[in-house]
């Protein structure tokens, strides 16, 4: 009997070390961000997408189009709701995107691995950050 609880105990332990450990390696590397850095162009399309996580899809036009061909598009996620309804008034206007780029991309985040963290209107001095969307997104309107 006493093996058998040696055994059942060597068991949970490893089980629970592996569990752990695959946590920390399998989520680790998504919570970590490869780059950031800034996008400057005309926000072409934002739009929700997605068959179980909804997510604002965009494109970022920054060189233009001719002839129908799309030059230099930058693709991005906005994981912030509040954000993606204040971006959703600047289609068509030259903005100023912040974004983090993460290795891996969890499939919560949007199908792109450039997220969204903030924007500006190109010319404007302050950047509109998902806290201060809303009011950005109501001064808007008035």
């Amino acid at each position: 009997m006493r093996t058998l609880e040696k055994l059942l105990f060597l068991s949970f332990i490893s089980v629970f070390i592996g569990t752990c450990g695959y946590k920390h390696v399998a989520t680790e590397p998504l919570l970590s961000e490869y780059s950031e850095g800034e996008r400057t162009g005309i926000i072409r399309k934002l739009s929700k997408k997605g068959y179980m996580y909804k997510t604002f899809e965009g494109e970022l036009m920054m060189n233009g189009d001719i002839g129908g061909m799309k030059l230099d598009t930058f693709l991005f996620s906005v994981p912030s709701l509040a954000l993606a309804r204040a971006m959703q008034a600047t289609v068509g206007v030259p903005v100023v995107l912040s974004y983090k780029q993460g290795a891996i991309v969890p499939y919560k985040a949007g199908e792109s691995q450039y997220r969204i963290v903030k924007f500006k209107v190109r010319g404007s001095k302050g950047w509109v950050t998902p806290e201060n969307a809303i009011s950005y997104t109501e001064a808007l309107k008035r």
